[in-house]
Formats: C-alpha cells, structure tokens, sequence
C-alpha cells in the first residue's frame, strides 16, 4: 500500500480515497521536527546539477481535522521536503514521499497569510497563499460514472469488467472503481482513467454495480450484467485521434511532437513504418492520461517527408489496436536557415544557496551558450527558453549569452551579472478564435492566438470547454498561435476558449463549432512596417527594421535595390512575437539608394496563404542624406568650459556640460 509519511504519522493512500480512513485523523501526527530552511539549503544542487526549473508545490485540501487541528495536504513534484511558514504563526514541515505531502496545522493558524516552501534538487521554490479551508479542482468531488466498455473472460474462474473513468489527474489520492453485490466487493484503483474488475465466474448472469470513488465520494453506479460482452466498445468511446502533426504540415523543428487523444491508459508508439517491434522505427512511444490526452516528442529528424504510423495498443486484451497515419515534412529550412535572435534577459535572482539564476530568451534556439570569468556553460532551450545556474562569485560580471540553433550561432549579448526583477506577467486575455475548419474525421481544428509579452518566460497555453468540462488544448503556444482538434461529438455546441497560465484562468471566448468562412487572422492582425517608414531615409548600418503580423508567423524581408547592390537582396528573417511585432536583424550594411522593400510573412496554420506587404525608402551612408531627415531641433552649446581652448590640465579628467536636442548622442 502507498503510504504518506508526515512526523510520526503513516496515511494509506487507498484508505483515504475508499473513505475507510478519515484524513483529517491521518494527519494528527506533530510534524517531523526538521527545519524547513536548513533541509532546503541542504537539497540545493551544485554547479554541475541539472539547470531545470523545478515545479511550484500546491495545496490540494485544507479540511478541520481532529483535536482542533487543520489537515493540509498538497503536491510538491521532485521535492525531499515541503514546509508551511504562516506568517505571525507557526512553522510545520512533511515529508514527500511520491510527490505528496500531509501535516497537520494549529487551528489558530485559519485565515492567516501563508509560505508553501518546496525543497528540490534544483532549488527551493516558494508559494503564497491564505490558510483557509479549501480544495483544489476534483479534490472535493466524486468522480465520474465509469463506463463499461466489455465483460471479458479469459479463464473457466473469472469475469473481468473493463472500463475506464474520468477524474482530475494529478489528484492528491488515487481514484477507485468497486464492483458490489450482496455485501461483496472489489477494490481495484484505476490507472490513467482505465480499470479491471475481476469477478468470480459463479455470479455469471447476475446485475452487478460499478461505482468510481474519490477519498469516499461517490459516483452515480453504473449497473453491470455479467455476461461476457462479444466485443470491447472502448475505441468506439476513445476513437484515436492524430491532432499534430496535422495532414500534409510543414514542421519547423526538426524534432516534431505527436499529440491527439484516445483510450485512457493506453500505450501509444510512434514509428516510421508501422513496425513497432523495430527499437529502430520507434520515434517516441507515451501513455494515454486520464483525460484521454497523449502527446510525444521525437528525436530530431532529418529534413524530408515522413508517413508514420501511430499504433495505441489498449489496457485490456479484447480491445483490438487502433492505428493513424501521420504524414508532415520536415522542411530544409527548419533550422538551417534560421539565425537564433539576439538573446533577451527576463530575470536575473539568487537562488537561497546564493547562486545566480538566468533566465533568458532567444526565439528559434534550441541551446544557449554563457561565457563568463572563464566559465562556458551550454543548455537546452525549450521553446527559446533558458536558464543558467550559475556561481555566486561571478555576480557582477559580464556575461556574453549566445543562441544556438544546430551549427547556427546568433548575435550575442552582453550582460552584467547584477540582480534583474522578472518582468510583470502579461495579463491573461481571453483567446481569439480566427478561423474553424472541419477534419477528414468530422472532428474541428481551432486556430486561433493568444497574445503576451515578448520577455515573458513562462508561456501561457489555451484550453477548450464544453459545459465547463475540459475538452482539448495546448500546453504552449508557438508565439501566441495554437491550432487543436475538437471530437466530432461537439458540433454545433458551444465552446470556451481560455487561456490558462499555471493555476491562473482568462475570460473566455465562447464560439459555436461550425465551420467558418475564412479567417480572420488578417484583419485582426494585419501586416505593417513599423520602420523604416515609407519615404524615409535612413543609414546604411540600420541595425534592425520593425513591424507587426500575425503571432506565431514568419516574416522574411528582402530589397530591389536601384542600380546599386544585388536583385532582391534578402535581409533577414524573423519571428512574429505573442504580442505581434516582429524584428528582422540586418546582418549587412544597406545599399545606398532607392530601397523597395518586400515582406512576406508566412503564417503559422498551413491553410493560410502568405501575405505580402512593400515598403520605399532611401539608404544615406549617413542617414541624412535624404530631405526627408529634418534639421536638429535644437543646437549644441558648450557652457563648461567656457573657452574651449584653455581649462584643461593634460591626463586628468574633465567634465563637459552644455545642452543639445533631447535624446541624441555627443562625441566629444
């Protein structure tokens, strides 16, 4: 039996969900006399520890327990210890064990601002939140009626009922289906939503119930007859569904992640053929959650076209396997062509054991390099996420940061060291819808986006809800876009979009699942040059050229050049950040003369045609070769010294003061 340990106290998992053990008196216990602060300092990895981010904990339930005490219980992923520090109160620690922690908390302490401390190999990570009587989403509600997809049976002794159930996954306690009759049951905790009830063969013919339980919540009964059933109607209820890489895509990254729904709990392997037995065909292989979600992502491939086949093989042995096709392309120019940006810092901390976190960004990376004090250090990047752990001796140091995409190596950036607050979190708009169009399946793609600020570092995802019930959605976007697959059976309904960040929820977007005509990303976005504006002149070393677009798009610029420089000359490529503005970095000086600029950008859904937009402008060795450029508006006076050739006294420093236009550059 699983078991939760929190001082001297020992809570069985399966006890707690049957109802059979009441929490509140599991928890009683004192808690374990250890120090939060010194067991974090002593979880804190080294240098050479992995540099992931670790988890934040949550509460799951705070609920009166016995002896006028509080029972609290939560989740910490990854952490050796979680402690509670109540501000002006008291101070409770707990064990983790299989990422769960319970203790028990004066009651004294009800109402009172409070500190969810995790203790982790990668650092300590620290939650605020309000003593006060609570459950997290499903802990205080009873789980769904289970379905029954078959009655098997495999030997002349046993009935086996197979079915699965829907809960919240990552519950604090685990979910369990009983069959009862007569005084007699079954205990079988379901895995990822599925379960197996296994009967004897005497009560053949009889009306059993089947009832889903959550920490002794109740579900409605499903009534069973023990008859073997002629076939498992699982994949009818769980059809499987291949959501990305959608038919015919053009991936970007050349390690493409598979994701579609189907039979809870079921093993999902994807291959190049078909031939799984092959640890050569394999490209990723996952499970089914319980929400009947699966996704995997491959090693990287190289650029051509795929046809994979992916094959979910069911829990039980009298549901047949299901099979889908996946035919994409890895373009050539996923990232070969694609120069990483310049890195953005989003934050510079100190963890508690005083070493220094980086966070940064830099679109299309997917490693970044740091030099700095003769330390070199290269990461992974997720999503042109990283971060950099790094010695606390180097702080006030100047850090070069470089993106690295394969043999691809961007502009660099040069960065103190010195402590960078994180940037204030966008706030959480409700999606646009821009387009729905139906699948080979009679299933619906949604595309849509979601915009945020460009330096944001924890990337908000978009869900979709039908009557409040989670249906479909993506963890990420790519750059504020998002495009998933709604089952056919919500067409026609209505259904909320939000954008979702951590535990935090937007309004909703509430659209009906019809077709559309079109989309609307063009006009909601539409493609403009910000700079260099029409007319203008500007100089050869303009470092960038701006303008917005369609999130999630690609943008690429090129010239015709006027007698002088070659034919559409390309300048760059770029990204179209959440927020839908874009910026092309100019690896090269311009040509002096009459630009006429072309943009093409290309959005994010393939069903979208590339969209076009020109631009004029005049390149001047100095930028003010031009009669566009006006005159200074203001000029320069030196009032110290007030003779320039006397005052001075040769190798000692000397202030000039004087007055200029606002905002331009002095050389003296």
């Amino acid at each position: 039996m699983s078991t939760i340990r929190t001082g001297l106290a020992a809570v069985g998992l399966a006890a707690l969900a049957a109802g059979t053990l009441a929490p509140a008196a599991a928890l009683a216990a004192p808690a374990a006399t250890i120090d939060v602060d010194q067991a974090s300092a002593a979880s804190q990895p080294t240098a050479s520890a992995p540099t992931a981010a670790p988890a934040a904990p949550r509460i799951a339930f705070v609920e009166p327990g016995d002896d006028g005490e509080l029972a609290v219980a939560g989740l910490a992923p990854g952490a050796r210890l979680a402690g509670i520090v109540v501000e002006g109160g008291g101070r409770y620690s707990a064990a983790v064990w299989d990422d769960r922690f319970a203790t028990s908390v004066e009651l004294a302490d009800l109402g009172k601002p409070a500190t969810l401390i995790s203790s982790t190999p990668q650092g300590r990570v620290e939650v605020e939140f309000v003593l006060d009587l609570q459950h997290a989403e499903g802990e205080d509600r009873a789980p769904g009626t289970p379905v029954v997809h078959a009655v098997s049976q495999y030997d002349d002794d046993h009935l086996v009922i197979e079915g699965t159930v829907a809960h919240e996954p990552d519950l604090f306690t685990k979910t369990e289906v009983w069959a009862s009759r007569s005084g007699a049951s079954w205990d079988f905790p379901s895995d990822n939503g599925a379960f197996s009830l296994v009967v004897p063969a005497s009560r053949a013919g009889e009306t059993i119930d089947v009832t889903a339980y959550y920490r002794g919540r109740a579900s409605e009964a499903t009534p069973v007859v023990l008859v073997p059933t002629e076939r498992n109607t699982a994949s009818e209820t769980h059809p499987l569904q291949l959501a990305s890489p959608a038919p015919g895509e053009v991936v970007a990254e050349p390690a493409p992640t598979f994701a579609g729904t189907g039979i809870p709990n079921s093993q999902i392997v994807v291959t190049r053929d078909g031939e799984t037995a092959r640890s050569t065909a394999t490209l990723c292989e996952t499970r089914v959650a319980v929400t009947g979600d699966w996704s995997c992502t491959s090693a990287a491939l190289p650029a051509g076209s795929y046809e994979t086949t992916v094959v979910e093989t069911p829990t039980w042995a009298s549901a047949a396997q299901q099979r889908a096709g996946a035919s994409f392309t890895v373009a050539d120019t996923a990232d070969g062509d694609w120069t990483p940006a310049l890195p953005m810092l989003s934050s510079v901390t100190e963890d508690a054991d005083g070493q220094i976190v980086l966070r940064g960004i830099s679109t299309r990376a997917a490693e970044a390099r740091i030099e700095v004090g003769g330390h070199v250090e290269t990461v992974r990047a997720q999503h042109g996420r990283f971060t950099f752990i790094l010695p606390a001796g180097l702080a006030g140091q100047t850090a070069t940061i470089t993106g690295i995409s394969l043999e691809r190596e961007g502009r660099s950036l040069d960065a103190p060291l010195t402590p960078l607050e994180a940037p204030a979190l966008s706030p959480l708009t409700a999606p646009t819808m821009h387009a729905v169009f139906p699948a080979s399946d009679g299933s619906y793609y949604i595309q849509g986006t979601a915009s945020y600020f460009a330096t944001e570092w924890e990337l908000p995802g978009v869900i979709a809800q039908a009557d409040g019930v989670y249906v479909d959605g993506t963890e990420t976007t790519w750059n504020g876009a998002f495009m998933f697959n709604i089952g056919a059976e919500h067409a026609g309904e209505q259904i909320d979009l939000i954008t979702v960040r951590s535990f935090d929820m937007s309004e909703r977007t509430t659209i009906t699942l019809v077709e559309t005509e079109g989309s609307t990303a063009p006009a909601d976005w539409p493609l403009n040059v910000v700079s260099p504006a029409d007319g203008e002149t500007i100089a050869a070393d303009t470092p960038t050229l701006t303008g917005v677009g369609i999130p999630g798009s690609t943008v690429e610029v090129t010239t015709d050049t006027d007698g002088v420089g070659v034919l559409a000359d390309e300048i760059g490529k770029a990204d179209v950040l959440a927020d839908g503005t874009w910026t092309v970095e100019v690896d090269a000086p311009l040509a002096e003369g009459d630009h006429t600029m072309t943009v093409t950008e290309t959005p994010y859904w393939e069903n979208l045609d590339p969209i076009v937009s020109t631009r004029s402008f005049v390149v001047a060795e100095d930028g003010d070769g031009g009669e566009e450029t006006p005159a200074p508006a203001a000029p320069v006076t030196i009032a110290t010294p007030a003779d320039t050739t006397t005052g001075y006294t040769p190798n000692e420093a000397f202030t000039f003061t004087g007055t200029a236009e606002p905002g331009s550059t002095l050389t003296v």
